[in-house]
């Protein structure tokens, strides 16, 4: 899940979006996608899917599992 954390930054910020912004579009606080993005916590399946619709790619791609 490491690499989780990572993606996710870099598509945050690739795509300009503030954690707040982001957290607002999946319903969760930005102190979560914080979390995420340093790998304090993981992430629930049904929020991976809403953040792979967000940024159009794979969850897969998210997990780090596909370049």
């Amino acid at each position: 899940m490491k690499k989780f954390g990572k993606q996710l930054k870099l598509l945050r910020i690739y795509s300009k979006l503030s954690r707040r912004v982001l957290a607002k579009k999946i319903g969760v606080n930005y102190q979560t996608i914080y979390r995420w993005e340093h790998n304090f916590s993981d992430i629930k399946s049904n929020k991976l899917v809403l953040l792979s619709k967000i940024f159009t790619v794979t969850t897969d791609f998210l997990l780090g599992r596909k370049k």
